[in-house]
């Protein structure tokens, strides 16, 4: 833009320098010719000059010695200015022939004057003084008409200079005027140009600002312009794109916060969930824990009972009933602790893709023909280490669940299985997961889904959608519980209209499958002599006796000092030692360690009906032979008995 500018200035100082000596010539020219015409009307009047005062001496010349004529003072003064003004007017440049007339003219002036001078100076001879009176007048006359002729001349030229030179002065003035114009036009071009030249870049460099203040980040200006603003302009859109990259990088950060923000939100309300739910789970817990000791002692006391009355009498089929109720409620007990995670089964390697395919088969023959059922299980899903008995209690509960939601107007129930690897992104969205191989369940059904609010507490025990007499609100309670157990994480998606989808993530494992061959049951009859620890009065009653029933020598306690006394006062009188987890005054994990230390080679079987210390796990890290959950029957209590007794002995 300097340069631009620079040149522009250059150009209008160019042409007002040529305008000026054009003008400076034409005005020298024309000013030339004024004083020309000057010296001209000088000329003209020098020789009218001339002319008057050969007319003055012609006139005097007549009139000379009579009384009406003048001096000849006055007759010698005209001569002189008529000699100067000749003398004067021989002084001037004139063209050649200007010049010749000027001489003759001189010549007969010169001839007038002597012609004069002898006229003045004649007295003699009257005659002569007419003769030559005749000749000054012939040549004052000759002079008049050369002078005349001269001054007609001279103003006809005159004339013609002065037409000529006001010409030239009108040309001027009309040239100068245009001149004028001209620069003054060329200068408001030059100055409008180099106006715009600066203000419409500088109103595009604004309008941009205002483009990009609203919002349009990214926009460019043309930046074709060689000068200033055009590095102006690609530097603004250098400035403008780099906002947009900025602003972008800007947004896919902001965008990309949102979505942590949101996945923080839903793995703490996932936490949330986990923990309430563990804590429902503790809750629950404690109370199988006190309930199954109750239980305990009426299974066991109804089993005495049972024993000592006749079949044939009522009261045997009214214990029977008893019993029967009580084995209800075992199972109730059960389906709790194993939503709390309490229920220790013996989990083998299991193929889970055979499994499904058999429990499908089960499954298919107790939904409605209103339901289609589609599978899609992967051959090689993997192995996972886990109670058969459990997964099939999932996958019932959850196919139970999808059929409910379809009962009215049928619908599809899809079941799948494959094969997933959870890397550290997938696995942070399930905080009980941790990257590596997994199975992945599926469940889907088409039926009427669910509400948020019913979503988010769906896993809790005893929550039911269903008609009172429907369903106790333990089945997904207790699904929950078995794939927590196993180590694994169950997801629900559902919305209104939209069905509902539950997934299951098992950790897969690279454990063999066993070859399970039928054996025959042992007897649970035994000679050993026991031990039983348990804080509950009633329970050592009626296992004591029971056991005692099965051929056992028992000696029951109450306490864990008062039991460890008994055994380190006679510690070989006892065969096994079977204690309770949680008692007041000394825990079942203490007095194993104690037991051991009297003596190591003590058979222990270590019983509990809820504990946050010991399971199975801990229980094995412990040494104890056995870990049983209660509430159990004297019998089966018996055949771990004969179990443990049996690899003593191998």
């Amino acid at each position: 833009m300097k340069r631009k500018i620079s040149l522009s200035l250059l150009a209008l100082f160019g042409f007002f320098t040529t305008a000026t000596l054009i003008s400076t010539l034409y005005i020298t020219n024309t000013t030339r010719e004024l004083f020309t015409l000057v010296t001209l009307h000088e000329i003209e009047e020098l020789r009218r000059s001339l002319f008057i005062s050969v007319q003055t001496v012609q006139s005097d010349l007549y009139t000379l010695r009579t009384p009406m004529g003048p001096n000849l003072d006055l007759i010698i003064h005209h001569v002189a200015t008529l000699d100067q003004s000749a003398e004067q007017c021989m002084s001037c440049h004139h063209r050649e022939s200007v010049y010749l007339q000027i001489q003759n003219s001189r010549s007969l002036i010169e001839a007038y004057k002597n012609a004069l001078s002898y006229y003045i100076t004649a007295s003699a001879d009257k005659s002569r003084i007419l003769r030559i009176q005749s000749e000054a007048a012939n040549i004052g006359n000759q002079l008049l008409r050369e002078t005349e002729d001269m001054s007609v001349a001279a103003s006809e030229r005159l004339a013609q200079k002065t037409a000529l030179a006001m010409k030239n002065v009108n040309y001027a003035r009309i040239v100068i005027f245009i001149i004028l114009a001209s620069s003054l036009l060329l200068a408001l071009l030059v100055a409008v140009r180099l106006t715009r030249s600066i203000t419409k870049p500088i109103g595009e460099l604004v309008r941009a600002t205002k483009v990009i203040a609203s919002g349009s980040v990214g926009h460019t200006i043309a930046d074709d312009d060689r000068t200033e603003f055009g590095e102006l302009a690609r530097n603004f859109n250098a400035m403008s794109i780099s906002l947009q990259d900025g602003y972008q990088r800007l947004e896919a950060a902001n965008r990309e916060l949102q979505r942590q923000i949101r996945e923080r939100k839903r793995i703490q309300e996932q936490l949330r969930q986990s923990q309430k739910m563990e804590a429902i789970g503790t809750l629950a817990g404690g109370i199988a824990h006190d309930f199954n000791n109750i239980l305990m002692s009426i299974i066991n006391y109804t089993e005495l009972a049972i024993n000592s009355t006749p079949e044939t009498s009522p009261a045997w089929l009214h214990l029977q009933k008893i019993l029967a109720g009580e084995r209800r409620a075992e199972d109730l007990v059960r389906q709790i602790l194993l939503f709390s995670r309490q229920s220790e089964q013996e989990r083998k390697p299991v193929r889970i893709d055979s499994l499904i395919h058999e429990s499908m088969r089960l499954i298919r023959a107790s939904l409605p023909s209103t339901v289609e059922i589609r599978q899609q299980i992967n051959a090689d899903a993997g192995i996972i280490l886990a109670d058969a008995t459990q997964l099939v209690q999932v996958l019932m509960n959850l196919c139970a669940n999808a059929e409910h939601a379809m009962r009215d107007k049928g619908g599809v129930l899809e079941v799948s299985v494959d094969a997933v690897d959870l890397d550290e992104d997938a696995a942070a969205i399930h905080p009980e997961l941790r990257p590596g191989p997994y199975v992945h369940l599926l469940v889907r059904d088409s039926g009427h889904g669910m509400e948020p609010e019913v979503v988010e507490r769906i896993f809790e025990p005893f929550f039911s959608t269903k008609e009172a007499g429907q369903g106790t609100g333990m089945g997904l309670a207790v699904v929950h519980g078995i794939v927590a157990s196993h180590g694994g994480a169950i997801t629900v998606k559902s919305a209104p209209g939209k069905g509902a989808t539950f997934g299951v993530y098992l950790p897969s494992t690279a454990g063999l499958i066993e070859d399970e061959s039928e054996t025959a049951e042992p007897s649970a009859h035994g000679t050993e002599r026991i031990l039983y620890v348990d804080d509950e009065v009633d329970l050592v009653d009626a296992i004591g006796k029971n056991l005692e029933d099965l051929g056992y020598a028992v000696i029951g306690k109450n306490s864990g000092a008062e039991a460890l006394e008994t055994f380190r006062a006679a510690p070989d009188r006892v065969d096994l030692i079977v204690t309770d987890q949680s008692m007041p005054d000394v825990r079942g994990d203490v007095l194993v360690k104690e037991f051991r230390r009297i003596r190591s080679d003590i058979p222990i079987i270590l019983c509990t009906g809820y504990s946050h210390v010991v399971d199975a796990d801990k229980a094995k890290e412990l040494g104890v032979d056995a870990f049983c959950l209660k509430p159990m029957v004297a019998r089966d209590l018996g055949l771990t008995i004969r179990r443990i007794m049996a690899q003593r002995m191998a």
